[in-house]
């Protein structure tokens, strides 16, 4: 298959998440990054992977694209390349949008990718681990447990079937009286129908909107979603695994899948066991070892089937983990960038308060000098907060690092309420300050403090009623 050339204008966020994306595409090559802005995170991207960057259309349309996705948002652009080249296919508007959700479901299928791989390692460990269960009761709790954290619902059961009768043989976050109702009224017909009479996986999105439901015990439960599988003994269905959640929800095709393989394991281990009943203990103890090294033999295969398979899934990891890795490269440095950016103005802003402040130009009437004082205290917490978007990667990294200072509580209150006063007198009567006796200093991080002091109280006027009063106490 011939590689598409691809020429991407546009050097900002989504720019170079295009390219990160595309870069990987077996089909397409990427001729070329368009931007003037040396700094801007596709073009540090395209630099480092030694992707040609240009500054004029004329220099990029050299390298003969074949198709220009342009991010920039000018829409002039596009008329340029056709004057130019006019065999060129221009994405933009539109067709950039249907190209950028394109790449938000690819995304998702490649952290479902990663799940599956996850969920085969863990299928893996579970086979090898009935292996080793000398109590068949067992292989329902630890099937539930596996069950449960693939399908990340919040409660589950596994019901046994007894001609019309049905238990419950293991349960995790349902009442008593789930289980009674359970017990007394049986599985709801629609679940009979679907599961047990046609083994099929029946799923149900929103409970809400099932009549058939109303008066169940699910509906008692106040179950919202939920997912049912049949659990077969030799073609027969003798139980009903049962997969709750408390909101409405979907089960992904993954999540399907990794279940249906989990039962099939679990199936194959209470055959093993012997748990279909009498019509095993009727058979003859050499028929019944003959069918018992079969299924050992059925299960060994599986065990070999599941580890190649997760020994391909985890190379197929490990080149997604690489991915991840470039990716979050790339937003440290886009974060560094922003941050570069912002503190430039803002410093402008600081300094000609500051100016202000010394009375440079002349004296300042009272309240004059309260709003200057409120715009320099503003702009030095921006600043503050600013440098503080680089912690992002110090936690990744785990060198965040706490400033420890001591200074007065009251004057940082005062900071704080003179920032937040045009706020608070817009909806608030009066906001106190209580401080307690002996109270006048603190050991912390000023900035920190100042974020929590800013929250605090903007809950406060937030949350409460017009003309109320407010007050915060130390």
């Amino acid at each position: 298959m011939q590689m598409i050339k691809i020429l991407i204008a546009g050097g900002n966020v989504g720019g170079s998440a295009l390219l990160s994306l595309l870069r990987e595409e077996h089909y397409t090559e990427i001729v070329g990054i368009l931007e003037k802005k040396q700094d801007a995170p596709a073009v540090l991207l395209a630099t480092k992977w030694e992707i040609p960057v240009f500054e004029s259309l004329e220099d990029a349309l050299k390298v003969k694209p074949e198709i220009v996705i342009n991010v920039t948002g000018n829409p002039i652009l596009k008329k340029e390349i056709q004057k130019s080249a006019d065999k060129v296919e221009v994405i933009e508007g539109v067709g950039a949008k249907l190209l950028w959700e394109a790449i938000e479901r690819q995304k998702r299928s490649r952290i479902e990718s990663m799940r599956s791989i996850d969920d085969q390692r863990r299928l893996y460990e579970f086979s090898l681990k009935l292996q080793s269960i000398k109590d068949p009761d067992l292989i329902y709790e630890i099937a539930l447990d596996m069950a449960l954290d693939i399908s990340g619902s919040r409660a589950g059961s596994v019901i046994l079937l007894d001609g019309k009768r049905c238990s419950v043989a293991v349960h995790r976050g349902l009442s008593k009286r789930f289980l009674n109702n359970i017990s007394r009224e049986g599985i709801p017909d629609i679940v009979i129908q679907n599961v047990i009479k046609k083994k099929e996986i029946f799923e149900v999105k929103d409970t809400g909107k099932q009549d058939s439901l109303a008066h169940s015990a699910i509906m008692s439960e106040k179950i919202r979603a939920f997912i049912s599988m049949p659990l077969k003994i030799e073609a027969k269905v003798t139980g009903v695994l049962l997969l709750n959640d408390f909101k409405p929800r979907n089960f992904s095709r993954r999540q399907k899948t990794s279940l249906a393989l989990l039962l099939s394991i679990t199936e194959v281990a209470l055959y093993w066991f012997g748990e279909t009943g009498s019509q095993v203990r009727d058979i003859p103890e050499e028929a019944v070892q003959d069918v018992r090294s079969e299924k050992i033999t059925g299960l060994g295969g599986m065990n070999q089937k599941l580890e190649k398979m997760v020994t391909e899934r985890t190379e197929q990891l490990y080149n997604m983990n690489e991915e991840l890795e470039r990716t979050n490269k790339m937003k440290s440095m886009f974060i560094s960038n922003m941050s570069h950016e912002l503190r430039t103005p803002l410093n402008s802003i600081i300094g000609f308060s500051n100016v202000l402040l010394e009375r440079t130009f002349g004296d300042l009437s009272e309240n004059q000098q309260r709003y200057i004082e409120n715009i320099n205290s503003s702009g030095q917490y921006l600043l503050e907060l600013i440098n503080n978007v680089l912690d992002i990667a110090k936690i990744e990294s785990g060198k965040f690092e706490i400033d420890l200072e001591t200074f007065k509580v009251g004057d940082i209150l005062q900071q704080v309420i003179g920032t937040m006063q045009p706020i608070i007198d817009g909806k608030l009567v009066d906001f106190d300050i209580k401080m307690g006796d002996g109270i006048q200093s603190i050991t912390a991080d000023r900035v920190k403090l100042k974020q929590i002091l800013y929250n605090l109280i903007s809950n406060a006027v937030k949350f409460s009623s017009e003309g109320q009063k407010a007050g915060i106490g130390v």
